[in-house]
């Protein structure tokens, strides 16, 4: 199908975008921190997990 017969079939004429709004990046240094801490300590779980397991032997 081609985007024409898709927008008729929608009923797609255009699209509208928010005029006037202040949207403000709600992204900060705290969220770079716990991503980087996440992709970091994430791959580590197996091994404390593993550390459990032995020393609860």
């Amino acid at each position: 199908m081609s985007a024409r017969i898709l927008a008729e079939y929608f009923q797609v004429n255009e699209i509208k975008m928010s005029h006037g709004e202040d949207f403000k990046d709600s992204s900060s240094i705290f969220h770079l921190l716990a991503a980087i801490i996440v992709l970091v300590s994430a791959p580590l779980l197996p091994m404390v997990m593993g550390w459990f397991t032995l020393l609860s032997n």
